[in-house]
């Protein structure tokens, strides 16, 4: 007789998206469309611009107003191979259920980025702004960020990979034993990000793209959704998980071009 021994669980990553994001109550129905009206859905008034109240303008070309930023929902599906019958039903769920915990994280990320979910917003659509002035080391980076905050009045997030998190680490601060924020109070988010910049301009040698805008996002979830189904392609049951997801935040968003090969890390 075989013994089971279950793989040991896999850890969730600190300061990532789903670990990250502000996590609202549920709203009846909000998976059939959301509408994101928010106190950080503003601009940056240029010098003598009139703001009238609920409306402002980012540009020519992009009008943000007290309508909100409209967002579809998308539907999180992961499929596992049948589990042995040695298996109780509630063990095989729950391997479905730990599969899509693990797999959402990039997916959920990846959307938000660079836009998976077609007909959405995302971090690096033409809503973003390119701060001038060429590439900055990772520290000037993050002040040319936090400054189109201040300049907006409030919070921001600010989005970084693995790389700049470990160059930059000692300047953040830990808030509530998982988030991490700048001196200034800015949340600071670390993911894959940084090879993508506004409307798909690639990063180029030695360097990585910065990216961040006003407020936090904000992050819902449904329940986990876990059924026995079957794969016509490779002819096997499957136990298949499902949950709806949706991603939110503020679209006053700026991207800047960092180097990350002339900073030397501390040994």
């Amino acid at each position: 007789m075989k013994t089971i021994i279950p793989t040991p669980e896999i850890n969730a990553p600190a300061h990532d998206l789903v670990a990250s994001a502000h996590r609202p109550p549920l709203p009846d129905h909000w998976e059939q469309g959301i509408t994101f009206i928010g106190e950080d859905i503003f601009g940056t008034p240029a010098s003598g611009e009139v703001i009238l109240e609920g409306v402002t303008t980012k540009s020519a070309a992009n009008a943000i107003t007290d309508n909100g930023v409209e967002y579809t929902p998308f539907l999180i599906e992961v499929g596992v191979a049948r589990p042995a019958a040695s298996y109780s039903d509630q063990e095989r769920e729950d391997i479905a259920r730990r599969a899509i915990e693990r797999g959402q994280r990039y997916i959920i990320e990846t959307a938000m980025y660079t836009g998976s979910v077609l007909g959405n917003q995302f971090l690096v659509d033409a809503n973003s702004t390119t701060i001038s002035g060429g590439t900055y080391d990772p520290a000037a980076a993050l002040g040319a960020l936090q400054t189109e905050f201040a300049r907006g009045g409030g919070q921001g997030t600010i989005y970084i990979s693995p790389i700049l998190a470990e160059i930059l680490s000692d300047r953040f601060e830990e808030r509530d034993g998982k988030l991490w924020t700048t001196v200034r109070g800015d949340l600071v988010i670390v993911g894959s990000y940084g090879q993508t910049g506004p409307e798909a301009a690639a990063a180029g040698a030695g360097t990585e793209w910065m990216i961040g805008h006003l407020g936090i996002p904000c992050l819902l979830l449904s329940d986990i959704f876990v059924y026995d189904s079957f794969d016509h392609t490779n002819n096997e049951p499957v136990v298949r998980a499902e949950r709806v997801a949706a991603v939110v935040w503020n679209p006053m968003q700026w991207a800047v071009v960092v180097d990350v090969v002339s900073t030397v890390l501390e040994p």
